[in-house]
């Protein structure tokens, strides 16, 4: 586990990839006031109060999350307060939300409580439609910006 430098060398859970695909976990008697950002997966239990941005966050029965959040996946069965993002939301029969949701996929599930409003996204286009370079000014003003180029049709 430690190398002779005193720095850690390989893995306490298991080495290799396995071990990336464990959860950051906020367990029941800690409490966290900040902002939390990672590429992986993060389990509540706890309190949070800051912005989340994760991949996939599961909020527990008895955690509480006060601040913004933005992930891929997410599963509430605790009590959140502020805006939610993600492509997709589940609300657990325990869940409590104060905010505005923005999803793609959104299930409710029986006795889940929400106060705010859901506001659908348009599915990802990103890998479809790649943006383009356009200029909207006169050369001189040396203004660019980026914008997706316009929709084909299916038809």
């Amino acid at each position: 586990m430690f190398g002779k430098t005193g720095r850690l060398v390989g893995s306490v859970v298991g080495g290799g990839a396995a071990a990336t695909a464990v959860p950051s976990i906020v367990g029941p008697e800690m409490s966290v006031r900040g902002d939390l950002h990672s590429d992986g997966d993060l389990h509540i239990e706890g309190t949070v109060q800051g912005d989340i941005r994760v991949k996939h966050l599961v909020v527990a029965k008895d955690a509480v999350v006060r601040g913004d959040v933005e992930a891929v996946t997410v599963r509430v069965a605790g009590s959140g307060i502020g805006a939610l993002r993600a492509r997709e939301v589940v609300l657990t029969q325990t869940a409590k939300m104060q905010g505005d949701l923005y999803h793609e996929v959104l299930s409710i599930e029986p006795g889940a409580q929400l106060e705010g409003h859901c506001r659908r996204l348009e599915p990802a286009k990103a890998a479809e439609e790649p943006l383009a370079l356009t200029v909207h000014a006169p050369p001189e003003a040396s203004v660019l910006s980026l914008q997706a180029p316009p929709r084909r049709s299916t038809h």
